[in-house]
Parts: C-alpha cells; structure tokens; sequence
C-alpha cells in the first residue's frame, strides 16, 4: 500500500515535469489520520464470579414467657409484623390479682416507711430538747458556783474588815477611847462571821443548791444519752422501713413483668412462618408458640474451594446481583467458615439489606469479586498492541511522527494489557489507524477515524 502511494507521487512529478511547467512544485508529507490514548501506571483487575442462593437473615422462635390458657390469637401464618407486635393474649386474671395483693403491702410498707420516719423526727427534736435542757442547767451550775465564790469572797473581805476593827478597837481600850462593852461586841461579831466561813446555815445552803443544781446537769445528760439513743433506734427502724419498701417494690415489679408476659409479642420484624397454638390451648415457656423469619435483611450463601478462600474478607463489601431484582445489590461478608462441609467446600456468608422486601428466600444469587491480575505496571489499550514476526510493538506518537516501539506483553486483557519496554507514563499511543501506518511516518491526532 505504502509503495503504490509513493509510485504514484512519483509519477505525478515526473508528468509535471514533462509538461514543461515553470512552477517548481514541493509534494506535501502525507499524513495518516490517527487516534491515541496515554499510557497510564496501575493495575489489570479481573472479576469472579460466584452462585450461591439467599437464605432468611434469620428465623425467630417465640417463646411463651409464662404458662397459662390462650384467650386470643391475633396472627396468622404469612402475617407481616414488627418487634413488639401482639401475637397472642393469655388468661391473665390470676396474674392481675396478685400484682393487687402486691401493691396492697407496698402501699403498708410505705405507710410503715413514713411512720419510721415521723419517729425520727421526733427523736431528733427530743435530741435537741435535752439538749437545750442541759445547756440551762449547766448554766445554772456555773451562776451558782459563781454567787457561792461571791459570797465567800465578801465575807473573807468582811471578816478581815472586822479583824482589823477589832484590833483598833483593843489599841484603843489599852488608850482608854473604847469601852471593853464595844471590842466583846466586835470580838462577837467576828467570830460571828468566822463561824459562817467554817459551815453556816448560809454556806451549808450553798452547798446544798449547787449539789442540787449538778443533780440536775446528771439528769439533762441522761436525758440527752437517752434521746441520742432513741434516733439511732430510729435509725434502724428507717432503714428497716425501706428495706421492706425496696422488696415490695421490687414484689410489685415482678408481679407487673408477669403480667405483661401475659401478652405475646413478636421479638423481631418479619413474616409469621407458623403459629403453634390457638385460643383454648394452654402453652408454657418450654414450647414455642410461633416461628418469624426476618426479611429485613437475608444472606446469601456460597460455596468456595480452598484456592478462592483468599478472594474473601471478614466485612467485605461485594456487588451481589439477584434473579428476579432488577438493581444490583452491595453485600457485606459477615462470616467465613473455619473448615469445609461435606461438599468438601467451605460456606461464605453475605448479608445484604432488604429495605424492600423483594429479596426472597430461595432465589439466585450472583457474586462479583474483584480480584488484581496485575499490580502497578504500564497500561495500554489491548487494541494498541499490534504483532508481527513473533514480536509486539505499539506506534508512539511524537510531534506529529509515529514512533514504532517493541514492548513486551505482561499480560492480555480484553480491554486493557498490561505492557513493559522504551516507553514511559503518559506517552500516547496509536489505538485507531494503527494498521495504516509505518515507522517514522507522519500522523495527525483525531478523536475518530
């Protein structure tokens, strides 16, 4: 093709040229219309994919959680339902009597409670009246004591007063100015008053007040031993109360979660598979009264050989497309089996979401798993790479030139390969109009050819 093209140039040269013409004419390079793309660093990924088949999320068995007669079945077999939803009501009459008795004697607890203390109170009131009681005595105490040092203070002054009188009064008879009548009388006087100093009727009543008024503080400090005793038994009479409220209360809330337990509720969303009693019948904890299956989310189980084990990860994220759903699904690995099972396989599990409810048990399901075919290495349109004589070359474009240059093939891919030689990152290459084209010839870049 090439050759013919430049035969008939050369021809039209040579024909100018005989027709004499004075206009010397330069053929223009011919260029070849091409298309390129860059060549970029990365990787080659490939997809798996795997069949396995959706199960339940999970079956739910409802149990009973006290014995009794069933008064009324509310569900049946198909029913959609949510967490907490009544199933079935119970004969509850016995229940409800004793939840009555049961707040009857928290009431009388309470009551008990509050009378504990009232007492309390009153003990600690009694607390501070035999102490206001002690402080008056006390200060009764003190003001005796204090009138007694008084008094025992002015006759010791009055008694020395008469001493000193009694010797002037004795100078002055010696001088003859007194009469012996007034020192008898001041000699009388003062032993008087040293007899009321050694135990007089005054000082023996003194005595007798302040015994009296210490009998007093003894008995306001009892009165106080005996009223702080009465709060600490208060003490334990409260303490007392509220232990017997704290059990009747916790008799009320046991009685008040049996009556509850009178009514069956689903204990998760989903579909009433299969209702095991009705009305009439008596059920008890050890029997299930009903069967859920959840459709919120469900899980699709594969089967892999011991060489795809390592495609798989603990919370994976795989798109997962479903027969019968038209939108492609996003899935999360959530358990790995350990060991294989009897096909000598081992069981993988993704749960997906099932917000819709579309994802039915039993249908087909297709898993994609990405898996690196090759790792950081030069990547080239495969429609690139061109062969000949047993050796691969891809046509480089440089200012406006085709540049032919042998690569080696790491690896064919159907859209992309991957590619290692004289070439660098970001190089174009020819991925259209490739086959019309030689080494060194020109070219003009193209979107389209």
């Amino acid at each position: 093709m090439k050759s013919l093209r430049a035969w008939t140039v050369g021809f039209f040269v040579l024909f100018l040229a005989a027709c004499g013409s004075d206009v010397e004419t330069e053929a223009e390079p011919e260029e070849t219309a091409v298309a390129v793309e860059e060549v970029i660093q990365g990787d080659i990924v490939g997809e798996n994919r795997f069949i396995g088949q959706v199960q339940a999320g999970g079956q739910q068995v409802v149990m009973p959680k006290v014995a009794g007669e069933v008064v009324e079945v509310l569900v049946e077999k198909g029913d959609q339902v949510e967490e907490g939803d009544v199933l079935a009501r119970l004969d509850d009459r016995d229940l409800r009597l004793q939840l009555e008795a049961d707040e009857a004697q928290l009431e009388q607890a309470r009551s008990g409670l509050r009378r504990a203390e009232n007492g309390k109170t009153q003990a600690e009131a009694n607390v501070s009246q035999a102490q206001s009681q002690l402080r008056q005595a006390e200060q009764g105490l003190k003001d005796a004591n204090k009138a007694k040092n008084d008094q025992e203070h002015a006759l010791e002054e009055q008694i020395a007063e008469t001493e000193r009188m009694v010797d002037q009064l004795r100078e002055s008879l010696e001088e003859g100015g007194a009469t012996e009548e007034q020192v008898e009388q001041a000699e009388q006087l003062l032993q008087g008053l040293l007899a009321s100093q050694s135990g007089g009727n005054a000082q023996m009543s003194a005595e007798q007040s302040i015994a009296s008024i210490e009998a007093s503080v003894d008995q306001a400090e009892t009165g106080v031993d005996m009223a702080r005793s009465s709060v600490t038994e208060a003490d334990l009479a409260v303490d007392e109360a509220k232990r017997m409220v704290e059990q009747a209360e916790q008799a009320v809330e046991r009685s008040q979660e049996r009556l509850d337990d009178a009514i069956i509720r689903a204990t998760a969303d989903g579909e009433v598979l299969a209702v095991e009693a009705s009305e009439g019948d008596i059920v008890s904890p050890q029997a299930p009264f009903a069967q859920l299956i959840s459709l919120d989310s469900v899980i699709v189980t594969l089967n892999v050989t011991a060489d795809q084990l390592s495609y798989f990860s603990l919370e994976q994220e795989l798109e997962v497309e479903i027969s019968s759903v038209s939108d492609m699904q996003t899935g999360e690995v959530t358990f790995i089996a350990p060991s294989v099972n009897d096909s000598r396989l081992f069981p993988i599990e993704i749960e997906l979401t099932n917000t819709e409810a579309d994802i039915r048990q039993g249908m087909v399901a297709s898993v994609f798993v990405e898996e690196v075919l090759v790792e950081d290495e030069q990547i080239v349109p495969t429609e690139a790479i061109l062969e000949s004589q047993g050796r691969a070359f891809v046509f480089v474009v440089e200012e406006g030139t085709a540049r032919e240059v042998e690569v080696e093939v790491i690896r064919f891919d159907s859209e992309q390969s991957a590619i290692s030689g004289e070439i660098e990152v970001g190089d174009q290459v020819v991925v259209k109009g490739q086959h019309l084209i030689d080494d060194g010839d020109f070219v003009r870049i193209v979107e389209e050819v």
